[in-house]
């Protein structure tokens, strides 16, 4: 598990704006089982997207706020704004973690 801990912040504004959690990533070894983006409690599956990815190749990605709320996280009071949980086989490189616009690029990992 890696994750990000800070002061709790409100973050409902910007899920209501339809705000996203954007990262750049680069799969190094795929995964062998569920992957999941965490914000505090709520959680999405990302499996299928990390192990669609081609190794060793740099991409972007951004997950709306409003589908980590619907997957069970407290916007108004987020102390875990990003975190992956896996408990098999998974290598990542990630950076540039950050509340990004959503141009109509950002995803639901459920949709």
């Amino acid at each position: 598990m890696a994750n990000i801990s800070a002061a709790p912040v409100d973050l409902t504004r910007q899920t209501n704006g339809e705000m996203a959690i954007g990262f750049r990533y680069r799969v190094d070894a795929a995964p062998t089982g569920p992957v999941f983006l965490t914000l505090d409690e709520g959680m999405v599956d990302m499996t299928r997207i990390f192990g669609a990815a081609p190794i060793g190749e740099w991409r972007e990605i951004k997950v709306r706020l409003s589908c980590l709320r619907e997957a069970g996280a407290n916007v108004a009071e987020v102390s875990e704004p990003f975190g992956l949980s896996t408990e098999s086989g998974f290598s990542i490189s990630f950076e540039n973690v950050r509340l990004a616009s959503n141009e109509g690029d950002a995803v639901c990992p459920t949709d």
